[in-house]
Parts: structure tokens; C-alpha cells; sequence
């Protein structure tokens, strides 16, 4: 496994397990990867949330080494728009070791969730 792959791994396990924390008691958060290969692969993996009650929601992830506004406003702001449109209970969340706060606003008025670790996140 080269560096950068292990790289984006270790933040999808950080980033999940701080959202099951963030979450809190009885919430349960799983992961599941993109199989996909090269051109075809659009996220980075699948959050699969599960609430107390069981009720469930689905969270496409893009793990990003740096999120930048114009990254936000011309890359992720699409990239949210077509998810909501194939599945309205299905959300992006954009994961990175730190988000700045212009790049944070950006994200915000795209409707986008993030989370930054250690842990800042917002949810729509």
C-alpha cells in the first residue's frame, strides 16, 4: 500500500470514528469503500449512518488532503448537487486534516457537511 493511499485510509477511520463519536451513544457509523478504478471513481467511500432507532442515511465521502474555496465551489458545490439529486436522503461529506474558515463558508453555502479532524464538522 503506497503512502498516499494509507494516508486517505487513516482519514476515513478517523473521520468515521470521530463522527460515531460526535454522533454519540447508540449511533453507528460503517464504512464502505469506492471499488471503483481511475475515471470511474467519484468518491472516496460510502458512510453508511445508522441513528438509535434504526433509521439510516448514507454519506458519499471525499477525503481531501486540502480543501480550498475554489475546490469547494467548483469541484465539491457540483459534485453535492448531483448526489442530492440521485438520492435525496443521501449526502456529500467532505473529510480533511484541516479546513480553513473561508473554505468552510464555502462549504456551508454549497450545503456540503464537512469534517476536519480533530473532529470540527458541521451537518446540514
Amino acid at each position: 500500500m503506497d503512502t498516499s493511499v494509507r494516508a486517505e485510509a487513516d482519514l476515513l477511520e478517523q473521520g468515521r470514528s470521530s463522527l460515531a463519536r460526535l454522533l454519540g451513544p447508540g449511533w453507528q457509523v460503517s464504512l464502505r469503500h469506492d471499488e471503483s478504478d481511475g475515471a470511474d471513481r467519484h468518491a472516496d467511500a460510502l458512510f453508511h449512518v445508522t441513528s438509535p432507532d434504526g433509521s439510516s442515511a448514507r454519506l458519499v465521502v471525499d477525503v481531501r488532503r486540502r480543501a480550498t474555496p475554489r475546490v469547494a465551489a467548483d469541484v465539491l458545490r457540483p459534485m453535492a448537487s448531483l448526489v442530492r439529486r440521485v438520492n435525496q436522503l443521501t449526502g456529500l461529506l467532505v473529510i480533511s486534516p484541516w479546513i480553513s474558515p473561508p473554505t468552510r463558508e464555502a462549504l456551508r453555502a454549497g450545503g456540503i457537511d464537512y469534517l476536519d479532524l480533530p473532529a470540527t464538522s458541521r451537518s446540514a
